[in-house]
């Protein structure tokens, strides 16, 4: 490899490395505490996709949470009708 193409990786994969930990380092009260400073801001579509990040790592802690209720309000308020009662459903 040469130096120069050895020079334009290492920026590349650091920057891998540090969005894995970011991702891998969340507590449920980060995920939560970002939930639902999305919601006071207004970006619903954000909040939503966070919800659905916590469906997708830990179906109990989702479930415990009644996230699900959340993720339909959420869904329908950002004009998802088929997720929104998908969601209420379950």
């Amino acid at each position: 490899m040469t130096k120069l193409r050895r020079i334009q990786v290492f920026p590349a994969s650091l920057l891998i490395l540090i969005a894995a930990l970011y991702g891998f380092g969340q507590t449920p009260a980060d995920r939560h505490q970002r939930i639902r400073a999305d919601i006071d801001t207004g970006d619903l579509k954000k909040a939503l996709d966070e919800v659905r990040a916590i469906r997708a790592a830990n179906t109990e802690l989702f479930q415990a949470n009644n996230f699900d209720y959340l993720q339909a309000r959420l869904a329908q308020l950002n004009g998802n009708s088929g997720e929104a009662a998908s969601a209420y459903e379950s």
